[in-house]
């Protein structure tokens, strides 16, 4: 999985730079999973550096 680096960064960074909960936490890392299921279920290959906008919005707007 691409994501799972970065995910994991990502919830680090959560967890200390912004002092969040861990349920908060969690909420977050909800919320980028179902965009990463969201890019798997439509054969979106794209990276965390490489996601367009464009794909973005389409998930928002689901």
């Amino acid at each position: 999985m691409k994501w799972e680096h970065t995910l994991k960064d990502y919830q680090l960074y959560l967890k200390i730079e912004r002092g969040l909960s861990e349920n908060s936490i969690t909420n977050y890392v909800r919320d980028v999973k179902k965009l990463i299921h969201y890019l798997e279920s439509h054969n979106i290959n794209a990276s965390p550096f490489t996601i367009s906008h464009e794909n973005t919005q389409n998930f928002i707007h689901v």
